[in-house]
């Protein structure tokens, strides 16, 4: 359950210089790594990735990995407990043990297990740390707690969450929940990932071109190919997706065909989603409903590389960021997706393809439309410009830093 510190990091101090003081900057990270594996895990692991390859840092993880799978993630059950304390025991050892002052912690998602975790950790770690960095990887908390959670529940967030040293947000949007928290500075950092696609120029955007080629002169073009990839869930917009296309064939002489790759979270869901695609699937050269399960590593680039386009129609109410949209822009692949929360912040200005949550009419449309979309080095460019890993790292050092 706890990832003890690398060997080498205990050596690690810190040469970070001003004038003739140093300062050793030492970061107990408090937040799991894959598996199960999301978005928030894979960057918790970028980051200690990014953090322990800098002399800057000495890092101490403790890996607070709770569920047991997909299906797991948020659950309540009492089997959490024990290991959540035994975590928090941990991060107290070696504070005392290493000197550090500083605890990173990525806040809840808006939901009753989830802060009922954030009260145990915040009433047992924070008294031992000086400062507490919060990493905001999902949005909405606030929200949530005005609105839906008890007067008691709200009253015992802000309370134990109050006051962090350094709240980082993924977007402008996502500064709600730490403005509602009232960190005393808040700092937007997007997330960023790996070059998925260094070979965009000389393979991916060539037959990208060629595909588009062939579907405006109709000669050999009468497929596309849409992807949707990540946490199979009906409020990620899976099922309006489905609908889509189908809405889509109906309407056109191009044939839309859907791949779905990711994990689902609810049975009941991947049981409607075996009968869609038992009713969907046609006689046609290509079905219009493929899943594929969990795909990484090549699967997952070969993927990308042959879809003709995202589709990603999400209203899920802890949406905070959505690291499928950079990996799409990477491979520079179209994207059509919902104008839900932060998702227009981390588009190119004025992009076509947003369409309304809960809106499989307007999501068929902008499919037909992103047939002869011609976006791939701009969406490529952008990937460049704004969420490559080095500026990621780059960022979060300098924001850590500041600590």
């Amino acid at each position: 359950m706890v990832e003890l510190p690398e060997t080498d990091q205990k050596t690690v101090f810190n040469s970070v210089r001003t004038g003739n003081r140093v300062r050793r900057v030492k970061l107990l990270v408090f937040a799991h790594t894959p598996p199960p594996h999301h978005g928030q895990s894979y960057m918790v692991e970028l980051l200690l990735e990014g953090l322990r390859n800098d002399p800057a840092f000495e890092i101490l993880h403790v890996n607070v990995r709770l569920s047991s799978g997909t299906e797991d993630i948020g659950a309540m059950r009492m089997g959490k407990v024990f290991p959540l304390l035994t975590c928090c025991a941990r991060a107290i050892l070696w504070r005392f043990q290493s000197g550090a002052r500083v605890f990173y912690y990525v806040p809840a998602n808006p939901s009753r297990a989830a802060t009922m975790r954030d009260w145990i950790v915040m009433l047992l770690c924070r008294p031992f740390f000086s400062k507490c960095v919060f990493h905001w990887h999902a949005a909405g908390l606030a929200r949530w707690l005005k609105e839906v959670s008890s007067p008691l529940q709200r009253e015992l967030s802000r309370r134990l969450l109050t006051g962090a040293a350094l709240s980082i947000v993924l977007s402008q949007y996502n500064r709600s929940d730490a403005e509602f928290f009232r960190a005393r500075r808040i700092e937007v950092i997007p997330n960023g990932i790996p070059d998925p696609c260094p070979e965009f120029t000389a393979n991916v955007l060539p037959a990208r071109c060629s595909r588009l080629s062939r579907r405006k002169s109709a000669a050999g073009g009468s497929h596309f190919r849409i992807l949707y990839i990540g946490l199979c869930l009906r409020e990620k917009g899976l099922f309006d997706a489905i609908e889509a296309v189908r809405l889509a064939n109906e309407a056109g002489n191009i044939q839309f065909a859907l791949t779905v790759a990711g994990t689902f979270w609810h049975r009941s869901e991947r049981a409607e989603f075996d009968r869609l695609c038992t009713a969907l699937r046609g006689n046609r050269s290509l079905p219009q409903l493929e899943y594929v399960g969990f795909v990484s590593g090549q699967e997952k680039a070969r993927l990308f590389m042959e879809a003709d386009c995202l589709v990603f129609p999400t209203y899920y109410n802890a949406e905070s960021f959505g690291l499928v949209l950079i990996e799409a822009m990477a491979h520079g692949l179209p994207v059509v997706t919902t104008n839900w929360r932060m998702i227009p912040e981390v588009l190119p200005a004025d992009y076509p393809g947003l369409v309304e949550p809960k809106a499989p009419k307007q999501i068929a449309l902008r499919l037909t439309e992103a047939v002869t979309w011609d976006c791939f080095e701009k969406l490529r460019g952008h990937y460049l410009a704004n969420f490559t890993v080095e500026g990621f790292w780059r960022k979060m050092k300098a924001a850590l830093l500041s600590v």
